[in-house]
């Protein structure tokens, strides 16, 4: 088996420094994992100690209008990940920590696709404190999604699902994990326990942000797949999810949340 961890990494900061360490080390402890930070070409390879490929064509700036950013597009890096030699491929997002765990589950088990959402920690000083499990849950981020597995096979098939949204703005990530779930055989999402995914907690970004990105991404949210999809994920996400407990930290899942989650998800899958 050949797993790849993708990403776009921007900048040099912390929060991301760390997360590239834990894709690092996963590539390191499994053989078949590698990792690939796919960039707009003409731009710099990042020097984070990984493959960086130059191979995105489009960006913010060409399509949206009044937009000074260079952001890309989310479905243009599946598709170059789509290309490669393997069978399963991940996307994520640049500052987040996937665990050893996940691995372990896709090379046991060969699930279908599926996406995870975060587990919140407070600050960390280096990828060692995961490795030595001393970090700190803060909050169970259970309205987003920031890793995507996908079965390279289900993929080629079906990666036509997924719409121009661009990376760093909202909504395009419930609406790709729903189509996932719904299109994909209604695998478990990840946000369980031992958590699949780290990130260090941070102060709002783009929830402040009034910006041209954010509003094109808001626009493609209304298209009538994604628009249902989004629809039908915040259904549940208040039905089920949001009954977590404590209120806010949703640390704790519900009573046989999976066997409701499977129920629930059932009904769009059959």
């Amino acid at each position: 088996m050949k797993i790849i961890i993708g990403s776009n990494t921007f900048g040099n900061y912390h929060r991301q420094n760390i997360a590239v360490d834990s894709w690092k080390h996963l590539a390191n402890e499994f053989d078949c994992v590698e990792c690939v930070d796919i960039q707009l070409k003409g731009d710099p390879s990042h020097n984070y100690g990984i493959s960086s490929l130059s191979a995105l064509d489009r960006h913010s700036g060409d399509i949206v209008s009044d937009s000074e950013k260079r952001l890309p597009f989310v479905n243009d890096v599946l598709k170059v990940l789509l290309t490669m030699d393997c069978d399963y491929f991940i996307y994520v997002n640049s500052d987040v920590i996937i665990n050893s765990n996940l691995i372990k589950h896709i090379v046991n088990n060969e699930p279908g696709s599926f996406a995870c959402s975060r587990l919140d920690i407070q600050h960390i000083d280096s990828f060692s404190q995961v490795l030595d499990k001393k970090v700190t849950p803060v909050r169970y981020e259970i309205a987003g999604f920031d890793v995507f597995i996908f079965k390279r096979s289900w993929m080629q098939d079906n990666i036509d699902l997924f719409q121009d949204y661009l990376i760093g703005q909202p909504h395009w990530d419930q609406s790709y994990a729903t189509i996932i779930k719904i299109f994909g055989g209604n695998e478990p999402f990840g946000n369980n326990y031992p958590p699949f995914c780290f990130h260090i907690k941070h102060g709002m970004t783009w929830q402040r942000e009034k910006s041209v990105e954010r509003a094109f991404n808001h626009e493609c949210s209304k298209r009538p797949l994604d628009r249902l999809s989004i629809s039908i994920f915040n259904d549940y996400l208040d039905k089920v999810l949001t009954r977590r407990q404590p209120y806010g930290t949703f640390i704790n899942p519900v009573k046989n949340e999976r066997d409701i989650e499977c129920n629930f998800w059932r009904k769009f899958t059959s």
